[in-house]
């Protein structure tokens, strides 16, 4: 039987809704992370710890290519929001896998607050890459987009 083909930046692709605005991100790299709050409890008379956590939110970076100043205007608009005392409007990343074995499963990271972001550039040759670093209260399995 053949090894199955590792998993590649190809088969990822991803999209951001930000203030019910779709933005077509097209992703360098990036990760995520849960943020936990991990304990070990030592019970006298027991030979090992008790072990346990409570899940906090999930750490969020992506780095995206950027083909217009549509993601730069959607995070001065959040920050807008932000800064008059209103609810900002959902924000969402999802992230689509196709592994080379066909199958395709979706991730969204929800209820999001936009951490530091920056705009970085340099000289003429160099592409801009904007990292967005988020908080997301929830990450999981989504339908398919």
């Amino acid at each position: 039987m053949a090894d199955a083909p590792f998993l590649i930046g190809q088969n990822v692709k991803a999209l951001l809704t930000l203030n019910k605005k779709k933005l077509t991100v097209f992703l360098q790299n990036g990760s995520v992370k849960p943020n936990k709050t991990e304990w070990a409890d030592d019970v006298c008379g027991e030979t090992r710890s008790r072990l346990g956590h409570v899940n906090n939110f999930y750490d969020c970076t992506f780095s995206v290519w950027v083909t217009d100043t549509g993601p730069i205007n959607a995070f001065l608009d959040y920050e807008d929001i932000i800064d008059s005392g209103v609810t900002p409007q959902d924000m969402q990343f999802g992230i689509l896998i196709s592994p080379p074995s066909g199958s395709k499963q979706s991730y969204v990271a929800r209820d999001l607050d936009l951490g530091v972001w920056e705009l970085p550039f340099s000289n003429r040759a160099n592409r801009v890459i904007v990292p967005i670093p988020v908080r997301a209260k929830y990450f999981g399995k989504a339908a398919t987009f």
